[in-house]
């Protein structure tokens, strides 16, 4: 091809890319671009082509000309292969250096050198870290800079393959002081730098252990307090996502204080947010450690002594806390309450049964037959019985064989528990009436001495308790009334919103009958098809 062919070609690039906007559909860019890159293989690469739309493009800007068309190939290029920016890092340095005071022109070079990172986070953070974040020191491009950080982030927000070695890169360029960026930028990347390390923590192969070892000496007394407090959240995140972070902190412990003064101030602080997360056995033990460090540390004088102490008043504090909570753990024992709660309900309702002679001369039976409850206890029950006894029915009419195995292997059983529950009936009707009988024997005696230092206080007792019952009973119907009111009401709306179509009872009537045909009918084959090898196996012998 001669000079004069290449110079046409691309000067067609600009109206090659309007044309692909509108006639270009999305499955056909690879393939069109991979026909370029053949086509012209001889003379110049994809790579090639590439650094030559962007210098085009920039060219074609200093002269005022629309490069639309050249936008678009550098999309279309970019989706096909985005690691075209990130393996172009010095042309695009290059290219940054030379426009950089011409800022139409550097805008849209940003832009284009982002475009990789549309795909590809991992590209988009080299090409930030490498290009773009020089230029936060220019007010003039600082915020497209940081709006381009936090475009990346947003698209790759459920990312779970992001390394360590980026996300320290990026870091950096906040704190390490290498570029001199205005505070305000940098407090305004602190919610980016979080996120960022909320994607990190996504990736589970990421080696913690490495990155706890690499973090914990970054942080001295000199270090800004934005940085601390990243590297710290950093560092807990390690501990939470790997246990064997803890050894690396217990080796690395004496040669860090400071850090691990902040860091154990910080668990301390957040106990209760990082304890579902955290391997508390493996912090006591880290934490034991610690002291002892303390007590065989014969320092006195050095520079790092207070820290030291920090360390093992913090540690001794959070010991301290995490015993308290396993002690409290669980607050009030409400499964051991509900248990003695009910074992007492049931002791004053067979007391009550024992006085009136019949459970329906009681109190409670009272209760239940005013308020309805003990007729729809016998309703339930006579349904109970009835469609248990036409499924058995059903059973023995058509499986008979089924039918004969089940009573045959649950008589025993059935026996069994029949007879377990007259001996621990027995058992209960004699302890009871023990109990029943010294009570009765010793209540008067109770009652006279309570009568003599206390005067009128069971009288009290007994009309506070009478005016609790009838607010009880009150509440009680109440609640019943609501219930049955809303449980009409929830199943009218289930009916029509919910029971419909597929679901409707007759449907679901149809589904089950028809899974019963269908077992019995597969049920009735098997057991003929083993009859018959049966029988033929019996006229072989």
């Amino acid at each position: 091809m001669t000079m004069a062919g290449t110079f046409l070609f691309f000067t067609m690039v600009n109206v090659m890319g309007l044309i692909v906007l509108y006639f270009i559909l999305p499955e056909t860019e690879g393939r069109m671009l991979k026909e370029i890159e053949d086509h012209y293989a001889g003379v110049y690469s994809l790579h090639a082509f590439y650094e030559f739309i962007l210098t085009a493009m920039a060219m074609e800007m200093s002269k005022a000309v629309p490069v639309v068309g050249y936008k678009i190939f550098v999309q279309l290029m970019a989706k096909h292969d985005p690691k075209l920016s990130s393996s172009s890092i010095a042309k695009l340095t290059s290219m940054r250096n030379s426009y950089q005071n011409r800022k139409p022109v550097g805008l849209s070079l940003l832009w284009s050198f982002n475009q990789g990172g549309r795909e590809n986070l991992a590209v988009g953070l080299k090409v930030w870290h490498e290009v773009l974040a020089p230029m936060l020191e220019a007010k003039s491009y600082a915020s497209y800079v940081m709006k381009i950080l936090s475009d990346l982030l947003k698209w790759h927000s459920d990312e779970e393959t992001l390394q360590s070695d980026l996300y320290l890169s990026i870091v950096e360029d906040f704190f390490s002081g290498k570029l001199n960026i205005s505070q305000a930028i940098i407090d305004e990347g602190i919610p980016h730098l979080q996120k960022l390390r909320t994607i990190l923590f996504q990736n589970k192969s990421v080696n913690y252990r490495k990155l706890f070892e690499t973090l914990l000496p970054k942080v001295t007394s000199k270090t800004p307090e934005n940085y601390k407090n990243e590297v710290v959240s950093a560092l807990t995140g390690c501990l939470n996502n790997d246990d064997r972070c803890f050894a690396v902190w217990k080796s690395l412990y004496m040669k860090n204080l400071y850090i691990s003064s902040i860091l154990l101030t910080h668990i301390d602080s957040n106990w209760d947010s990082l304890k579902p997360s955290i391997n508390s056995k493996l912090l006591t033990d880290v934490l034991s450690a610690f002291q002892l460090s303390q007590e065989k540390s014969k320092k006195g004088k050095g520079k790092d002594d207070k820290y030291l102490y920090s360390c093992s008043n913090t540690s001794e504090a959070l010991i301290k806390k995490m015993s308290s909570k396993k002690s409290s753990k669980g607050g009030f024992p409400w499964k051991t309450g509900c248990f003695f709660l009910l074992l007492i309900i049931g002791a004053i309702v067979a007391y009550d049964t024992h006085k009136h002679g019949s459970f329906e001369a009681t109190s409670t039976g009272k209760f239940m037959r005013e308020n309805g409850i003990t007729a729809f206890a016998q309703k339930t029950w006579v349904s109970t019985k009835l469609y248990s006894a036409k499924g058995l029915e059903y059973l023995e009419s058509t499986s008979p064989e089924y039918y004969k195995a089940v009573v045959d292997f649950s008589t025993p059983y059935v026996k069994l528990a029949g007879d377990f529950y007259l001996v621990v009936k027995n058992s209960s009707v004699k302890l009871y009436d023990n109990v029943s009988t010294y009570v009765v024997a010793k209540i008067p005696v109770i009652q006279a001495s309570v009568e003599h230092y206390v005067p009128g206080l069971l009288d009290s007792v007994q009309k506070n308790s009478l005016k609790g019952v009838e607010i009880v009973k009150i509440y009680s119907a109440w609640i019943a009334e609501q219930t049955v009111e809303n449980s009409v009401k929830a199943t009218r709306w289930l009916k029509t919103n919910v029971f419909v179509g597929k679901l409707s009872p007759e449907s679901l009537q149809s589904y089950a009958s028809q899974a019963i045909n269908t077992t019995h009918t597969f049920a009735s084959q098997t057991y003929d098809w083993v009859y018959e090898k049966v029988q033929t196996l019996s006229k072989v012998e």
